[in-house]
């Protein structure tokens, strides 16, 4: 099984092009706001941006940081990877309409330790509509957990986590805390 560190996953840049279609649909401005969930099934978590007004094609979420703390991103492996999926959605009259969806796979990135990495022109499709050419650009960036960083997982309990000690190449060695299932597996 694959394990990856706990730590803090970071969007920190987050742009949508191409919302004409849906504009013109409507001959109407958009509210548009980006959903994130990380997991399946009832185990997931999700955040979102800000709404931003929008008239035109374009809109840049600038001052927008929408994190996820991952004490144990295992958790949340399907088929050997975890999954992002960004949603996007017109938030204009609070009737939350989805304008599209996508799915990224975030192994490369909690792997990555502390590199932004940017992942551009992600197809973002409303279910049933093969013709978008709605896209996103994002950046994201994984650290490593630090004392105090991370929150632990809503859904476990203290007793679901143990501490563990992790010997460096370089003779000095890391605590980390991990939940039980984890060390179950060979963590």
């Amino acid at each position: 099984a694959t394990n990856f560190m706990p730590g803090r996953l970071s969007i920190t840049y987050m742009k949508v092009k191409n919302l004409r279609g849906r504009v013109d649909e409507v001959n109407r401005r958009l509210s548009p706001y980006v959903a994130f969930r990380v997991g399946y099934g009832e185990d997931y978590l999700e955040q979102k941006s800000s709404s931003k007004n929008c008239e035109g094609h374009d809109v840049t979420f600038e001052n927008d940081v929408v994190s996820f703390d991952l004490p144990c991103p295992s958790r949340y492996l399907v088929g050997g990877d975890v999954k992002l999926t960004i949603a996007i959605h017109d938030d204009k009259n609070n009737d939350n309409n989805l304008i599209g969806e996508s799915c990224i796979s975030l192994a490369s990135i909690l792997a990555s330790n502390g590199n932004e990495i940017e992942v551009k022109d992600i197809k973002v499709i409303k279910p049933g509509d093969v013709t978008t050419n709605t896209k996103t650009n994002l950046k994201l960036v994984f650290r490593g957990a630090k004392v105090g960083m991370i929150k632990m997982h809503p859904k476990l309990s203290a007793t679901e986590y143990t501490r563990v000690f992790i010997s460096l190449e370089d003779g000095q060695s890391k605590t980390a805390l991990v939940s039980t299932s984890d060390t179950n597996n060979g963590l």
